[in-house]
């Protein structure tokens, strides 16, 4: 007989379901539009890291955020990665100077004043005053007889912007401050007061709107020496205490010679004409400033223009002739704004084997870095092959295009040093100068 000499447990586990395969990795598009430093105008580029976006669209930037969404995209990519496609979309009209424009927070319609101004000095061109104007229509009685003798019953009938008032004297009505009490306690919308000892009707609205008609048939109108017949209010607003946009418009742009008035949202929008950083709108001083939503000194809006987006260049010379200028750029197409945070360096030098053409080293310096790194090297260049060569769609220069000035054939001087594009900007709110403090680094 046989014996067991060790007892264990065997123990066998089965899936009754089958284990699924790993798939594929899912596929995410995601659109975004964002600003960013730098980009080619209206050409896709495939990006594949951030190296790669912080070559064509820039690094990260206090003042534009698009390095910190395409960091956190590849950062949070996984074991597959990402792929970006980006373009710069732009129009020459959104590339234009902009006039100064300031915009007020309050909304119409606007309580003023008569008399209420505001002194505007627009695009340096002097201080000007536009004044809001505005009386009430009054109607003032003439030879009429106080104490009155009214027995009761007397009718005085008046109509306030068409509002009709009908008024029924009482026997108390003798004294001229009588009679004005019974007037004024027949309805709302006016005021009766004395005036050089007679009877005067007066209107609560100061504008063109206002009116007092005087109608005919009562019997107390001659006792109050008053007579049928309509007084209207002046100005150059409707109403002094319901201005609108369009008044404003009107008034403002008739005593300036270079402001613009728009109705941004049923507020005031001042433009001024000069495009640029030279245009500005300056509100001085006035009654009517903070009335309409403005404030002096233009802290509701931008005082100054904005340039428009200027991309860095630098143009090379053969005895102090201008021959080519490089101009940052991306694929044989311009790119207005600074280069991609950084600065770009050019250094040309005689080709080693035919020294009637030239060679191109292309230096790129990070941010806050002292040197310059070569990122591209261009040999065998003349005034026959530069252009076709660096601005090639496909496979010219990631960072400059060239133009050879008014088609000369001629070479330009070898370097003695480097030679660094100017500073590029991307227009509205721009860095004039950017230093180290702007950026935060690179990607």
């Amino acid at each position: 007989m046989t014996q067991a000499t060790a007892i264990g447990l065997n123990v066998q586990e089965r899936d009754v379901v089958d284990t699924p395969l790993v798939g594929a990795p899912p596929i995410g598009q995601v659109g975004a539009v964002f600003e960013s430093p730098r980009g080619p105008l209206n050409v896709a580029v495939r990006a594949t890291s951030l190296g790669r976006c912080r070559q064509v669209w820039g690094g990260l930037s206090k003042k534009y955020k698009a390095g910190y969404c395409m960091r956190g995209l590849f950062k949070n990519a996984g074991q597959y990665g990402a792929v970006l496609y980006g373009t710069r979309i732009t129009t020459s009209a959104m590339n234009a100077a902009i006039a100064a424009t300031i915009l007020g927070s309050v909304v119409e319609p606007f309580a003023l004043a008569p008399n209420d101004d505001i002194v505007i000095d627009t695009d340096n061109g002097g201080d000007e005053t536009a004044t809001f104007l505005a009386t009430k229509a009054s109607v003032v009685g003439n030879g009429g007889t106080f104490p009155t003798s009214f027995a009761g019953g007397e009718t005085l009938s008046f109509r306030v912007e068409g509002k009709q008032i009908d008024v029924i004297f009482t026997a108390a009505a003798q004294a001229i401050n009588d009679v004005l009490v019974e007037i004024n306690a027949a309805g709302e919308g006016f005021s009766a007061k004395a005036s050089g000892g007679e009877v005067q009707i007066l209107s609560d609205v100061f504008g063109t709107s206002s009116s007092i008609e005087i109608l005919a048939g009562g019997t107390a109108l001659a006792g109050l020496g008053l007579t049928a017949g309509t007084s209207l209010g002046t100005g150059n607003v409707t109403n002094i205490k319901k201005v609108t946009v369009a008044e404003v418009k009107a008034i403002v742009e008739a005593a300036t010679t270079a402001l613009n008035v728009l109705s941004d949202g049923g507020k005031v929008r001042f433009t001024g004409t000069q495009t640029g950083v030279s245009g500005e709108v300056d509100i001085k001083s006035g009654a009517a400033v903070s009335k309409l939503g403005h404030v002096v000194g233009t802290t509701n809006g931008t005082n100054t223009g904005s340039a428009a987006p200027t991309p860095a260049f630098v143009t090379l010379q053969r005895s102090s002739t201008d021959v080519w200028t490089f101009t940052a750029g991306f694929l044989g197409r311009q790119d207005p704004g600074a280069w991609a945070n950084g600065s770009v360096y050019l250094f040309l030098s005689a080709n080693l084997t035919d020294s009637n053409k030239r060679d191109l080293s292309v230096r790129y310096k990070e941010p806050g870095s002292t040197t310059a790194v070569e990122v591209e090297r261009w040999t065998g260049l003349d005034a026959s092959n530069v252009v076709s060569v660096l601005n090639n769609p496909t496979q010219g220069s990631e960072y400059v295009v060239v133009n050879i000035e008014g088609g000369d054939s001629g070479m330009p001087d070898v370097s003695s040093n480097e030679t660094a594009l100017s500073s590029g900007t991307v227009g509205k709110d721009a860095v004039a100068s950017p230093t180290n403090s702007d950026y935060e680094g690179g990607l």
